[in-house]
């Protein structure tokens, strides 16, 4: 059967507490609820169902509409407006989001399957065409990311799923292998993409998604399952989806179709485009809160025939009141309160009824009235009786399926006689004309049986029981299913009525617990509840929630609710202290005594230090791991700004406005600013700055900077309530560093005043160097620039000589020989002159030159100078020059060597007798023509001849493979020093003059 205005606005109004019903609302196709509200009709458009032609508004702009075929009037009248339910924000009660550390992966890529049975993972992959199957004992909980990609497929088991995030793309699928439905919560990211069915009608994929950025869902998507997020929601392309759909916005284009499970959902703005349906599917009202726009354009639809759909649009509080606005040949199927304008173009249309302000109509649009239908049960499926033996109350039910639930009861009078089925035989109650159900006391019939019966009810007799059920009677006494009493509960319940609501985390769930008036613990209590005060004065709402239902109260308001007695919950957004209410409705009506109250405590789940940065662990800060990463906040001598948030049980900051001022909130943040060898400390109280309790440190040392704010059990909690603790946060949020450098030069001197081109391993009787010291704003020495804090001078610092000579290596060595103290000083042992080209003797007095580039925030230091070494240090060209020599025959004898250089041109060459050099330590030897029995061999300055038994002349002796710095050039070259040996029997000279230099230099 089909139920109309009146019966229908028993349902609708208790989910608003208006005292208004549907046919006041929507007495006729339109109407506005405005004193100001004004109607402008084109002359093609219509409205069909009016009053005699006339429609309630008080003002028009051009009326040259149709109404029911006539030409349209206003009647100046006013229709009647109701205040729309607070808009609900969050309607999505998430849980705690689950996290793991694990390291293992489950992946699978190429072709096969692989299966995984563990409960945590850090990713899981499928790519190629590789499947991956995953078991489930209940919770698999993912770091990161579960992926399929081309036509790889993910086989999981029903049960929970946590991840970072979730994608599918390709042809990949996700199938569910055992019976159930797969839940799958995602922290950040989803992306699905392509025409591959996503779960099924009898196992669903369910997805729970915790962040607020946009998602977008394309192709031509299946999905069988729900979806709650509150982001904003953009489905495209040719999708079909099967669910319950709840987001901050929705926006269907293309062609896709969204059939929606009938219930109520909440959104900012719904757009549709294209040729996108929105089809409610279900057997009660489909109610969509839209908090500012609701737009239709194309030929898209929202609702259809037969399916009840009630829109309401909310507006904001500045310059727009709540817009709806249809193009196209969009139509509508539903009946809309809209707290601003409908605008209508095209050929739209609306089939139900619309109540607004303003109305605008152009084209060819039209409303056709249509009543706000909904089904209901036209037969009983089954009685139930519920019995509390405590109170001796009777209730049944008319039920309408198997669940019973209040709006599915069978809605026509019904009439059941009650009996006690056992010995003796004895009527109990005629429950008659009832519509859905009823209750009554029968505590003097129970007490005549001395509560020991069974109930049952009469099935014969005119009127004992009509209509007849479809299946069974059920019972429950004092909550659990039988029809038998078997004594009086004189325990459950007992007392007076009591209220205990116990301390719960800001957004997460207060338990409420009721206990006395015979209250059995499985029980349900029709109850006032109202929400009295908050102590801060705040005037938020709390969101009461129960199995079956909610509701939102603001400070001051009260309602009437079925509660069970156990299982509500409270749930509110600030930390408080709440003062709550209740008093027990009886069966027919009044309170049954006094009301009660009871105060709960909502605290902060955790503290935040606000921006925790990586700068290390236990074991220190690390210069090259860590400079990045560790942000630098300022320099020594500076304070530095840090702050710490209160967080919500969803991880949201909290105002501390109100919590600031409470008890135990003294010192309760430590703040440490450590180097290598020094630390303070300082401690702070949390103060009252928005969201944020802002805060600056004496920065007077170069350091990690690390906050800490302790655990925090707040002392506004009712004492016999759990004394929850706000959990503490520790986090290192960034460094300091020096403002500027200082640098004290050292000049340096080589040893023995001589260096000559090409000879590594420059030795300094005083190395030249650099002293770097940190500096804060007021010119201070920081001892704290020292160790790993003073990394930056590492890979920042150069070191260049000003001077056309070629240096191959002028590496620069930092050593921290005093704390805080930084010399930068040449790596002698590195330190070479390029031998290329031959030049005059030079002097070594030369600017060294240190650069430091800014880094991380500190001044650098810019060409500082010193020299290399002293005036009268000196680089040469030197060689070595090997002697031509004559020995007799038979005779042993040396050919001598001299280290030369060029003096103040290359035109003057002169002899060094002090440097110190050997031919014999990388030297070797060699001779032309080869003569065997000739033998040649080195020593310190001399090539040793042995005796040899025959004349010989022009013998060229080598000496190869010395360094560099002692080769003499040639040709632009270095070259091996050469010279003649001639074997004579009648040496020229006599036998100690037997060496002579035919050329002083060898070129």
């Amino acid at each position: 059967m089909k139920v109309k205005y009146g019966l229908m606005s028993a349902l609708l109004f208790p989910f608003f507490g208006l005292a208004a019903d549907i046919d006041t609302l929507f007495p006729y196709a339109a109407q506005s609820h405005s004193a100001d509200g004004e109607i402008d009709m084109s002359r093609s458009s219509k409205i069909n169902g009016t009053r005699d032609g006339k429609l309630d508004f008080r003002k028009k702009e051009e009326l040259n509409g149709r109404c029911d075929g006539y030409p349209c009037g206003i009647t100046h009248d006013v229709a009647p407006a109701f205040s729309l339910p607070a808009f609900n924000h969050h309607p999505l009660d998430l849980p705690d989001f689950k996290t793991t550390f694990s390291g293992r992966n489950a992946t699978c890529s190429g072709s096969g399957s692989i299966t995984y049975s563990q409960s945590e993972y850090k990713s899981v992959k499928a790519s190629g065409s590789c499947d991956v199957h995953l078991a489930n004992d209940g919770d698999v909980v993912i770091r990161e990311d579960m992926s399929a990609s081309g036509s790889a497929d993910l086989y999981l088991e029903a049960g929970n799923y946590w991840m970072d995030s979730f994608s599918l793309s390709g042809s990949s699928n996700l199938i569910v292998t055992t019976p159930g439905e797969v839940n799958l919560y995602v922290k950040d990211e989803v992306k699905l993409a392509g025409g591959s069915p996503l779960g099924s009608i009898d196992a669903p994929v369910n997805l729970i998604h915790y962040d607020d950025d946009d998602i977008e869902l394309n192709g031509g998507l299946t999905w069988y399952g729900d979806f709650s997020s509150m982001a904003d929601l953009k489905i495209t392309g040719s999708s079909k989806l099967y669910g319950a759909f709840q987001a901050r916005s929705l926006e269907l284009i293309g062609s896709t179709r969204l059939y929606q499970t009938t219930g109520d959902y909440w959104f900012d703005d719904v757009k549709l485009s294209g040729s996108a349906r929105l089809l409610p599917v279900g057997n009660s009202v489909t109610r969509l809160y839209i908090r500012d726009e609701l737009e239709l354009g194309g030929s898209t639809e929202l609702g259809s025939d037969g399916q009840p759909l009630l829109v309401l649009v909310y507006g904001d509080e500045g310059d727009h009141d709540g817009e709806v606005d249809l193009e196209g040949s969009s139509e509508i199927y539903g009946h809309l309160y809209i707290q601003g304008e409908l605008e209508m173009g095209g050929s739209t249309r609306i089939n139900g009824a619309v109540n607004v302000v303003d109305l605008q109509m152009g084209g060819s649009s039209a409303i056709n009235y249509r009543e706000l239908e909904i089904l209901v049960p036209n037969v009983v499926h089954h009685y139930e009786l519920d019995f509390n033996t405590c109170s001796g109350n009777l209730t049944v039910k008319a039920c309408g399926d198997a669940s019973c639930s209040a709006d599915n009861l069978y809605s026509d009078k019904a009439t059941v006689h009650v009996k006690n089925q056992g010995h003796p035989p004895k009527d109990l109650y005629k429950f008659k004309d009832f519509n859905g159900q009823a209750s009554t006391s029968i505590s003097k019939e129970a007490n005549q049986l001395n509560y020991s019966f069974e109930l049952g009810y009469h099935t014969t007799g005119n009127g004992n029981l009509s209509p007849k059920p479809e299946n069974d009677l059920v019972c429950y006494v004092d909550g659990i299913r039988t029809c038998k009493v078997n004594g009086q509960s004189n325990t459950s319940g007992s007392g007076p009525l009591t209220l205990d609501i116990d301390t719960a985390y800001v957004a997460g769930n207060a338990p409420i617990q009721f206990s006395g008036n015979c209250l059995a613990s499985n029980a349900t209590v029709d109850m006032e509840f109202g929400f009295d005060s908050s102590t801060s004065g705040f005037a938020g709402p709390v969101i009461i929630r129960w199995p079956s239902g909610s509701k939102t109260l603001s400070a001051g308001q009260k309602s009437v609710l079925t509660l069970p007695v156990s299982g509500a919950t409270l749930s509110y957004p600030r930390a408080d202290l709440l003062t709550l209410s209740a008093r027990q409705m009886l069966p027919d009506g009044g309170y049954a005594g006094k009301g009660v109250t009871d105060q709960v405590a909502f605290v902060p789940a955790y503290w935040e230090v606000q921006q925790g940065v990586n700068c290390g662990d236990n074991s220190g800060f690390k210069y090259n791991d860590h400079a990045e990463s560790c942000t630098v906040l300022g320099v020594a001598g500076e304070p530095i700004d840090f702050a710490v948030a209160a967080l919500d049980f969803k991880g949201d900051q909290l105002p501390l406005e109100w919590l600031q001022s409470q008890q135990g909130l003294k010192k309760i943040i430590e703040a440490n600013l450590e180097s290598a060898n020094e630390i303070k400390t300082e401690a702070f109280d949390i103060n009252n700055t928005g969201s944020l309790s802002q805060h600056q440190l004496n920065a007077w040392i170069v350091g990690r900077i690390g906050i800490k704010v302790e655990n925090y059990t707040a002392k506004y909690i009712p004492d016999n309530d759990s004394q929850l603790v706000t959990k503490e946060h520790n986090a290192f949020v960034g460094r300091t560093i020096p403002a500027s450098l200082k640098v004290i030069a050292t000049a340096g001197d080589i040893e023995d005043d001589v260096v000559y081109a090409g000879k590594p391993g420059v030795i300094f009787d005083t190395a030249p160097s650099f002293t770097v010291v940190g500096l804060d704003v007021n010119g201070n020495e920081l001892a704290s620039y020292s160790g790993e804090f003073a990394g930056g001078l590492k890979g920042n610092t150069t070191l260049e000589l000003d001077t056309a000579l070629d240096l191959e290596i002028l590496a620069p060595t930092i050593a921290e020989a005093e704390t805080g103290k930084h010399v930068i000083s040449v790596d002698t042992s590195k330190v070479k002159f390029s031998k290329t080209e031959p030049f005059a003797e030079t002097g070594l007095n030369l600017p060294l030159e240190l650069t430091i580039k800014d880094h991380d925030g500190t001044a650098g230091v810019d060409n500082e100078e010193t020299i290399l070494a002293q005036e009268s240090d000196t680089l040469r060209f030197g060689f070595v020059t090997l002697m031509d020599t004559e020995i007799k025959v038979g005779e042993a004898g040396t050919m001598a060597s001299k280290l030369r250089y060029f003096g103040q041109n290359l035109q003057t060459v002169r002899e060094d007798d002090k440097s110190v050099y050997s031919l014999q330590e990388a030297g070797s030897l060699s001779h032309t023509p080869v003569e065997s029995a000739l033998q040649l061999s080195l020593v310190e300055h001399e090539v040793t001849v042995a005796a040899y038994d025959k004349q010989q002349k022009n013998i060229k002796v080598t000496i190869e493979n010395l360094p560099d710095w002692l080769k003499p050039e040639r040709d632009g070259s270095l070259v091996h020093p050469e010279a003649r040996l001639d074997i004579l029997n009648q040496p020229r000279r006599r036998a100690n003059d037997s060496t002579f230099n035919r050329r002083e230099v060898s070129r």
